[in-house]
């Protein structure tokens, strides 16, 4: 039967998909392996693949999405390989996953589509398009020179630091930024776990603080695939916007990558986001792709 549920010796094929169908997403190693283990024995996730002649051509994936504060909110992931589209693929794992979903009684669902075919097969299914995205990319050996630091701040690698220090700039700015809602669980076990632990990728010699009077006020945190770096999050404390800290903050991490061996750096902005955008545009960034988040919530059937 082509349709059956992922098991963990999965990783290694699931990993390629997607860095095939996501090639501008950058997965630390292991990641792929460690979503899949994190999924042994909790009932809540579920995932499928679609196989033809021994090969992986489609993943399906559902599980909590430990980001909201709100119960019974769910995350999902559904790619085909290119070259096994129109098939029927996707929609025979959708199937799976709303059935998944129906069966713990989800209350929302959240899936981040980046092709229009992707966005179109989700809304004919109940979604509702939300924030839109923009990939960006930046050789790292060809940044602009350092722009100039004022004197009474010390920019500070995150390793340097501890978390606990770091975490009142993230849950000051994290819900102001353009994309995050008030949904998004700001606590600080949902920082350290997503923004901070290394079992997750995260480079914490890489990722910057800017530090003043011993307090940090911003902060840029970074993720590592070989010679590929990816910036999760840059964010300047309310009270320190307009001196140009996020510029600094993120030409900082992206030095200290280029000088650890990495040869592109890749972001995520909402286009709405005007000043981090300019802050890119001087560092050089070239649109990738674009996406949209879709919703589903529990009135829309799902």
């Amino acid at each position: 039967m082509p349709l059956r549920t992922t098991v963990v010796s999965d990783a290694d094929a699931l990993g390629e998909l997607f860095a095939l169908v996501r090639p501008h997403v950058v997965l630390p190693p292991g990641a792929t392996r460690r979503v899949l283990e994190r999924s042994v024995g909790d009932e809540r996730a579920g995932g499928w693949v679609y196989e033809q002649d021994g090969a992986i051509v489609g993943w399906g994936r559902v599980a909590p999405a430990e980001y909201r504060t709100e119960a019974d909110a769910y995350q999902a992931t559904l790619m085909v390989h290119p070259d096994h589209r129109g098939q029927g693929i996707g929609r025979a794992l959708a199937d799976l996953m709303q059935e998944h979903l129906r069966a713990h009684e989800a209350k929302r669902l959240d899936a981040m589509t980046e092709e229009a075919t992707g966005l179109a097969f989700a809304v004919a299914r109940g979604g509702v398009p939300g924030e839109k995205a923009r990939v960006a990319s930046v050789r790292l050996d060809e940044l602009p020179a350092a722009p100039d630091v004022p004197a009474e701040l010390t920019v500070r690698r995150l390793s340097e630091l501890e978390p606990r220090d770091v975490h009142p700039v993230y849950a000051e700015t994290v819900l102001q930024i353009p994309g995050f809602d008030e949904g998004y669980d700001v606590s600080y076990d949902n920082f350290v776990a997503h923004a901070w632990d290394p079992a997750r990728g995260n480079q914490l010699d890489l990722g910057s603080a800017a530090v003043v009077d011993g307090k940090v006020v911003g902060m840029s945190t970074v993720q590592r695939a070989g010679e590929r770096l990816w910036t999760n999050l840059t964010a300047t404390s309310t009270a320190y916007r307009g001196r140009g800290l996020a510029k600094i903050l993120k030409w900082s991490s992206l030095t200290w990558a280029a000088e650890a061996g990495c040869t592109v750096g890749y972001t995520q902005n909402s286009p709405r986001n005007a000043p981090m955008l300019a802050v890119n545009e001087w560092l050089g960034y070239q649109e990738t792709a674009t996406g949209t988040a879709v919703t589903w919530r529990v009135e829309s059937d799902l």
